[in-house]
């Protein structure tokens, strides 16, 4: 094959279908960071330190991360949509900081090998789970989808689910917060405060933070039965639940998971590098036209640039420092202490990023515990987790999925992985969207 033969064959491939908005992104990226980001918050540390080396190396990088990327691009499943996700928000950013920081060539090593596992253990590992789960099969679900008589057991079971929800957050609605009602997502640090000092039982916590999936589940699995109502009470259990503790999360869940709904059906993983594209494009179009920065502050820093930045933060402070192994989280409740008695997303801000809570996910969580043996281990554990979800979402109408999809993905970017597993809901939403009937099943 020649040359021009196989430069045809590359243009026409995936690659070529996503290269050019994944550029673009990174070219605003890189923009914004220099010209807005930097010069605001140099004091921080996100200053400038160009060298033609490392930038050169970075786009290599990005070329790269667009191939793994287009391993995915028409896989329709959850897990390849959350990964798709994640690696615009975290792993194409990342490309740029390499770019404008002097950072050794280790992290840059360690960050190829964490996305490489993360992405190709997800593809190529699809056999494996075949054999575990019997996804090939068309007995993949319980048996009482073949019967007449059980085949309605889940609308029991999920209506009970959101009954027994709604009474937490009715409950700690009403004995804390004494009716607290809002829905000001640009006020919200006042009811966080409360909700600080509120002496709720732990396990009445974890209830609570796992209901944010909960309901929008149960709201679209009530209009896909015509249940409108339980689709009402839901979005009003949900905002009872931001007003106890200002997550806008909550907020945003439900505003993406109605959008999705309308509209998911029609898109795909090839939609997500254009989208993330074009929400930079907004940005720019912004400052061109009005002389504002608000997308590129709240947007593409906060949400883009800013956890790419605190991956790097993390990489530095615990390259020199003791390892948690998960004392602050998961082995925490077992007894093991951590030897930092500040939380270390307080101790990366108070060093990084102006004293604030620096919390972050992924490469971080998987340094920050492990080291060099996280960046091996964690990327195992995060398959499997997405695993498990295609498996129980299996055969489901993607719309279902669309919170999970949501929240998953910034808790991933955002938190440690036991505690997106545990505490924000994640095994519960597995078990829900197991639960929800097949049209296919109970029709056959």
């Amino acid at each position: 094959m020649d040359i021009k033969s196989s430069i045809k064959n590359i243009w026409k491939s995936r690659f070529s279908r996503i290269i050019i908005p994944i550029i673009i992104y990174r070219i605003v990226l890189d923009c914004t960071y220099k010209y807005i980001v930097s010069p605001g918050y140099a004091f921080t540390g996100m200053t400038v330190n160009f060298a033609v080396i490392r930038y050169i190396l970075s786009w290599l990088m990005l070329v790269y991360f667009v191939y793994l990327f287009s391993m995915l691009l028409y896989d329709r499943r959850c897990g390849a949509i959350i990964l798709s996700i994640l690696m615009m928000s975290s792993a194409i950013p990342t490309t740029g900081i390499i770019a404008f920081f002097d950072i050794g060539v280790e992290f840059y090593i360690l960050n190829l090998i964490y996305w490489s596992l993360l992405i190709i253990l997800y593809v190529k590992s699809d056999y494996l789970f075949k054999r575990i789960f019997h996804t090939n099969s068309n007995k993949l679900y319980v048996r009482y989808y073949n019967s007449k008589t059980r085949r309605y057991i889940p609308k029991f079971i999920i209506e009970g689910i959101f009954i027994f929800f709604a009474i937490v957050v009715l409950y700690i609605w009403i004995r804390y917060t004494h009716f607290h009602l809002s829905v000001n997502i640009f006020d919200v640090y006042n009811t966080r405060a409360k909700f600080d000092t509120y002496d709720i039982p732990t396990i009445l916590i974890y209830l609570f933070s796992a209901s944010i999936i909960v309901f929008p589940i149960i709201m679209v699995y009530g209009l896909r039965q015509k249940n409108y109502l339980l689709s009402v009470f839901s979005v009003i259990f949900q905002i009872l639940s931001f007003s106890i503790d200002g997550r806008k999360s909550a907020i945003f869940v439900l505003i993406f998971t109605l959008a999705f709904y309308f509209v998911g059906e029609f898109l795909s993983i090839l939609f997500i590098p254009y989208a993330f594209a074009g929400i930079s494009i907004l940005g720019v179009l912004e400052l061109s036209i009005f002389g504002t920065i608000f997308i590129h502050d709240f947007i593409t820093r906060r949400l883009f640039i800013l956890p790419a930045y605190l991956q790097y933060s993390y990489y530095d402070f615990f390259k020199g420092a003791e390892k948690d192994f998960f004392r602050q989280g998961l082995m925490g409740r077992f007894g093991f202490v951590s030897p930092y008695s500040e939380k270390i997303p307080k101790l990366i801000g108070a060093q990084y990023y102006l004293n604030s809570y620096a919390n972050n996910g992924l490469f971080a969580d998987a340094y920050s515990n492990l080291g060099v043996v996280g960046v091996f281990i964690m990327p195992i554990l995060i398959v499997l987790a997405l695993k498990i979800l295609d498996y129980c979402s299996y055969d489901l109408d993607i719309r279902f999925c669309s919170a999970v999809i949501f929240i998953s993905s910034y808790t991933l970017l955002s938190s440690s992985f036991f505690v997106v597993m545990l505490t924000h809901g994640f095994l519960l939403s597995c078990l829900i969207m197991y639960l929800i009937p097949r049209r296919r099943r109970i029709n056959g």
